[in-house]
């Protein structure tokens, strides 16, 4: 599992758990090392969360289920997933909402219209 930390709510909110849970599995994955059920303490992070109670339960050997699951990896590694499932209808019409804020706001400048614009220009729009 890979996790993006960055210094906002997710950080100090939602990233506090997922801290915690982490660092019971770094001390899971060290105590099943050193009893021989895995190779290195990181290779606790290839299995599930039964098979970590049930090898500290009776330290039964992973480093199979270890090495196969790391070679899956491996071979799946230059997959790529697609940007899209499914059919793109583009973009979504848009609401009364949308329409509202755009009269009050205004509209965002058009990429071709903002790249000729230079530092101190003011672009006036209808």
């Amino acid at each position: 599992m890979r996790t993006v930390l960055s210094e906002d709510h997710g950080f100090w909110i939602d990233f506090r758990s997922s801290y915690r849970i982490r660092m019971v599995l770094v001390e899971a994955g060290r105590r099943l090392a050193a009893a021989g059920a895995i190779v290195d303490a990181d290779d606790v992070f290839h299995l599930g969360s039964g098979e970590v109670r049930d090898a500290l339960a009776d330290g039964g050997d992973q480093q199979a289920l270890v090495a196969g699951r790391k070679a899956d990896l491996e071979r799946n590694s230059p997959v790529r997933p697609p940007m899209l499932l499914g059919t793109d209808y583009g973009p979504p019409p848009p609401s009364p909402l949308s329409n509202a804020l755009g009269k009050f706001f205004g509209t965002p400048v058009a990429p071709a219209e903002a790249a000729k614009l230079g530092k101190g220009d003011v672009l006036v729009t209808g």
